[in-house]
């Protein structure tokens, strides 16, 4: 240990100046500590100065310095004293000068690569492939935004950034906090570039309110045939459990058919649900049974990303809920009738119109009572509610309504 000094509550000699010498050990065997008071803090400091200057480093006979280290550490300390750092001892600054070259490591570190092998851990860790393209997109443009190169590019102000960005909702900036958090824990965690994950203490945008919508039943009605009748009806199942059991789209996706039970009281078993994390049962419909029915067996997952994009836009403007550019412009949205949870919101206020119970279709929906009440309710006329329920495919006629 070398000198230091510390002022202590003696009523008498206040100043202490501690040292260790390895060459002498007390009774437990570790190198003995030798204590020295003083009444004066300047005669206290002189002594300090007196054992670095002797290079008694580590104890006091510990070590000895050659001629050059000697006059090496002298003048350090007198450089050190001259600067007004009498208290800095030429250990701490010796890991002073170490952490520097930490920033000049990160300033190394190209953020391209980074990026793909935290990307890489995530595909190993068997995340959905949903889950790694939607934080590849944020990551990539959140980097392309900040021109952000290096590790050292990413500062309060690249941060703060994803945070204050106008003109966007307050649910895209926290879902792009939310995806560069994941990489900079990554980076702590894994790599050890970083101390901490500097977004933690950023605080997250307000959520905006933001009102559900609903489809009337002609726009459901539009939006099953196209399934029906678009990509061979592979999508079909995919859309009835979204828009007759208000299951969530990434529920929907993983529900295995043989999870669907379409007897008279049949039900859809939810195995993950994404908040409650448990098992839930949907009671399914006559409207429900009809339209599964009509759908194709199609392979698991029932909806994927990658594969069936490209259809499910095309069934959604076939539907006109989404209206597209034209040309060049083909992938720019004119018009957009279409929320994520818009057949989740459409099943639910059906619900609450046919059994009168906020408690039963929170249970069914795996959302909480206070959510179906501040956004569910009034939203289906009762007519639109009766023509939800009444719901066919057009090809089975009249004879399935009647079952109904």
């Amino acid at each position: 240990m070398t000198p230091r000094i510390y002022k202590t509550a003696h009523p008498v000699a206040p100043w202490q100046v501690v040292y260790r010498d390895p060459t002498r050990r007390d009774r437990r065997g570790a190198s003995r500590k030798f204590r020295r008071h003083f009444a004066d803090e300047a005669r206290a400091r002189e002594y300090l100065r007196e054992l670095t200057a002797a290079a008694h480093l580590e104890g006091v006979t510990g070590i000895s310095f050659d001629a050059n280290l000697r006059a090496d550490a002298i003048g350090a300390r007198r450089v050190l004293d001259a600067a007004g750092h009498t208290g800095l001892t030429l250990l701490e600054l010796a890991r002073e000068a170490a952490r520097k070259p930490a920033v000049d490591q990160r300033s190394r570190v190209l953020m391209a690569p980074l990026v793909e092998d935290f990307l890489e851990s995530q595909r190993r860790d068997n995340r959905a492939g949903s889950t790694v393209r939607n934080l590849a997109v944020r990551i990539a443009a959140w980097i392309t935004r900040e021109r952000i190169g290096t590790l050292a590019d990413v500062t309060d102000a690249t941060l703060l950034a994803l945070k204050q960005r106008r003109n966007v909702s307050a649910q895209t900036r926290i879902n792009d906090m939310a995806a560069v958090s994941s990489l900079l824990s990554w980076v702590v965690n894994e790599r050890r570039l970083l101390p901490v994950n500097p977004l933690t203490s950023i605080s997250r945008p307000t959520v905006d309110v933001r009102v559900p919508r609903v489809l009337e039943p002609e726009q459901a009605r539009a939006l099953l045939e196209a399934a029906r009748t678009q990509g061979e009806g592979r999508l079909l199942r995919y859309f009835v459990l979204c828009l007759l059991a208000g299951l969530r789209p990434s529920e929907a996706a993983r529900v295995n058919p043989q999870d669907v039970m379409t007897g008279r009281d049949g039900f859809v078993r939810v195995i993950k649900s994404k908040r409650r994390r448990r098992l839930r049962q949907v009671a399914i419909s006559a409207a429900f049974r009809a339209w599964w029915k009509a759908a194709p067996e199609t392979p698991m997952p029932l909806y994927d990303q990658d594969r069936d994009r490209a259809l499910f836009d095309a069934i959604r403007e076939s539907a006109g809920l989404i209206q597209r550019g034209r040309g060049g412009d083909r992938k720019r949205l004119v018009g957009n009738r279409w929320q994520n949870d818009i057949c989740r919101h459409t099943w639910i206020s059906l619900r609450l119109h046919q059994t009168k119970d906020e408690a039963a279709v929170a249970l069914e929906a795996g959302t909480s009572v206070q959510q179906i009440h501040e956004h569910y309710l009034d939203w289906l006329t009762p007519a639109a509610a009766r023509a939800l329920a009444a719901l066919r495919p057009q090809a089975l006629g009249s004879k399935v309504d009647q079952q109904g």
